[in-house]
């Protein structure tokens, strides 16, 4: 079992799998028996003695350099997803991918049920722009079926060089068949930290990625937010896929009151538990988290829940508890190795669990789908009774029209909101329903969910009964 000060020395990094490039290795290894031994180990005679059964019987020439390099990769595939060996291109691309630059399309991606999974685009980036969601599963790289594909070779499709373009092929759930979008390949340089202050003097914290850059841009919006007095803020981490655990602790640091951060475990054995040592929480909290929260993100998040400072608003987080190390190896690359899993300060183990939030609020929840259904067969009007008239009531209610009453019955006061609808939308003004007021209708509701966040509305909502 590592010790203390092995967990410490190393480089320790919690991320989902960034796109990086695979290239052939260029990486010679020897197999030796333990230090103070004489004889080789069983496993590398083992080993030996299957390289040179390929080598006399494969009906190809194959180089030991090639053998041993796909001995390694195989070794790191069969632990768990976030764990890769790195030729030495692959790791030097790894580590500048870390440090808040991409070159890609700007998505994070992992193996997940057979497929290449987008676990989330990142922020202004073509991905995001694209509009690509998480959960998506990419199929096809310019023609090529890569359902089979390791997240590494996927990756090696989808990079190139900058200005070029790349035809991406995606699966989504609900949709019939492939959507295939065409990306420019672009240098995406991470603004991790966006923040501001919103009515009635609530602070505003949006974290896309955990990077080098984190922490002391965290650290400039507090220092913004105390200067204006400040004492309630919202935290966004929704779409957050992770990033280095040194700058979520940092972040931390500054928000949560003294007590654990997170604790590492590593074979049911805590090893390190990292702390905040401030005095007095400077804010109430509120955490928005989805799907595409995870990793350090996820840290954050429990952290903040655990330490009482706030409450978590929106969807169930992704569910990576998993800490990974970098370390170069003998001859070049390097691995990212999957080391111990991490545990909340009440010891919660979110690995392929999530934190579920304490108020969910679903992104879509004022869609057209949460109201009774219009199906359109007949004419809407006044003294109909219904669940077509209660489906019309509970649209121009959310659209802003007075409907206090969503009793299905087409009254006075009905009808009198249907024919403001209609004025304000150049339609017929019948004071009745039908196919054309029907899909207007649900157009303008599409229109205002899509404009109107309700996961940060209610977390608004939320932070203003903490605050005195």
């Amino acid at each position: 079992m590592k010790n203390k000060s092995q967990i410490i020395f190393l480089s320790l990094i919690i991320i989902l799998t960034l796109l990086t490039t695979t290239v052939a290795a260029d990486t010679t290894l020897s197999f030796k028996a333990p230090s103070g031994d004489t004889e080789k180990s069983e496993a590398a005679k083992k080993i030996e003695s299957m390289m040179e059964i390929i080598k006399s019987e494969y009906y190809k020439d194959v180089e030991d350099e090639e053998l041993i390099e796909g001995a390694i990769r195989g070794m790191l595939e069969t632990l768990d997803p976030h764990s890769t060996y790195f030729s030495q291109e692959e790791f030097t691309e790894f580590m500048n991918d870390i440090s808040g630059e991409i070159v890609g399309i700007g998505v994070q991606i992992e193996k997940r049920d057979d497929g290449i999974t987008v676990i989330s685009p990142i922020e202004g980036t073509p991905a995001y722009k694209a509009g690509l969601k998480t959960g998506d599963k990419i199929v096809e790289v310019d023609g090529v079926d890569i359902s089979g594909y390791a997240v590494d070779k996927a990756a090696n499709l989808i990079k190139g060089k900058e200005g070029t373009t790349v035809d991406i092929g995606i699966r989504r759930e609900g949709t019939a068949g492939i959507i295939y979008y065409e990306f420019v390949r672009e240098v995406i340089k991470i603004n991790p930290v966006k923040y501001e202050i919103k009515e009635d003097n609530i602070g505003f914290i949006r974290i896309t990625d955990f990077n080098s850059n984190t922490s002391a841009n965290v650290a400039k919006a507090v220092e913004a937010f105390k200067a204006q007095n400040v004492k309630g803020a919202i935290i966004d981490l929704r779409g957050n896929p992770g990033g280095l655990l040194d700058e979520v602790v940092e972040a931390c640091k500054l928000l949560i009151s003294e007590g654990p951060i997170v604790k590492i475990q590593v074979k049911n054995e805590i090893v390190e538990t990292y702390y905040s040592d401030l005095e007095e929480a400077p804010f109430k909290l509120v955490v928005l988290t989805n799907g595409g929260s995870a990793s350090a993100s996820e840290i954050m998040a429990g952290a903040i829940k655990d330490s009482n400072t706030g409450i978590i608003v929106g969807e169930k987080t992704y569910g990576k508890g998993t800490v990974q190390s970098t370390m170069r190896i003998q001859g070049g690359g390097g691995v990212k190795l999957t080391i111990a899993n991490y545990l909340t300060p009440s010891g919660f183990s979110l690995d392929g669990v999530g934190i579920t939030p304490d108020i969910e609020v679903s992104a879509n929840a004022n869609s057209a789908a949460e109201h009774a259904p219009i199906k359109g067969d007949r004419s809407i009007k006044s003294g109909l009774i219904g669940l077509d008239v209660l489906g019309v009531q509970q649209r121009l209610s959310a659209l802003g029209y007075n409907v206090s009453n969503h009793d299905g019955v087409f009254g006075g006061m009905t009808r009198t909101a249907v024919l403001a609808f209609q004025k304000d939308n150049n339609l017929k003004q019948d004071a009745s329903i039908d196919q054309d007021d029907i899909k207007v209708l649900d157009s303008k509701l599409q229109e205002k969910q899509n404009s109107t966040d309700l996961q940060l509305e209610t977390a608004i909502q939320e932070l203003k009964k903490m605050l005195p």
